[in-house]
């Protein structure tokens, strides 16, 4: 019910809600001579992982609105694993380029010694790095790839691993540029005396 409001009116303003993230509902107005009331009622509004996901990337957190976002959703997730395909796909094509590691080729004996496996992991960790990520995830535990430690064998290195897994999925992609690995095996097993011909 309305009053005569004058200057000496006094102003109340009561919220009434609940979580932060509300929505307005209602409003309510009560007046008097003296008093003002505004009543205004807020509903929670449900928040979806979606938009929580939003907030964290907003806020710069990439990883936990990433995480979030993939936990929660199985579109995200599917969304996820085709663009990794098509990025490691890339990554392949840029790790065999005829300048690369992976491309060179057994000339003598000294060629097999020179053969530089820290330079094709090298190699794989700046070209290649989501797949080089996804390596490091299967060989490593959460502390072992701060220090580059293989999972379950104290004191051994993920360098040779991963170069060997690089060479392997190279042999697949150009089996006739990327084949060193295979001339590698070949040439052990023909100096441990094999005499057939050992096709891959």
């Amino acid at each position: 019910m309305w009053g005569t409001i004058n200057s000496q009116t006094r102003l109340y303003i009561i919220i009434k809600c609940g979580r932060p993230t509300l929505r307005l509902d209602k409003v309510y107005v009560h007046s008097t001579e003296q008093y003002i009331f505004i009543i205004l009622v807020f509903q929670s509004k449900t928040v979806s992982h979606t938009d929580r996901a939003k907030g964290y990337i907003n806020r710069s957190c990439y990883e936990r609105g990433f995480s979030l976002l993939f936990k929660q959703s199985k579109a995200a997730r599917k969304a996820l694993a085709t663009t990794l395909t098509r990025f490691a796909r890339q990554e392949m094509l840029s790790l065999l380029q005829p300048s690369g590691q992976l491309c060179k080729t057994i000339e003598n004996m000294d060629s097999v010694s020179d053969f530089g496996w820290l330079q094709l992991f090298s190699e794989v960790r700046q070209q290649c790095p989501f797949l080089y990520s996804v390596l490091l995830g299967c060989l490593t535990t959460q502390r072992g790839a701060k220090t580059l430690s293989l999972r379950g064998r104290k004191g051994r290195s993920v360098i040779g691993p991963v170069a060997t897994i690089a060479s392997l999925l190279g042999f697949y992609c150009r089996p006739t540029k990327a084949k060193y690995l295979q001339e590698l095996v070949s040439l052990q097993m023909w100096l441990g005396g094999c005499k057939r011909q050992v096709r891959g």
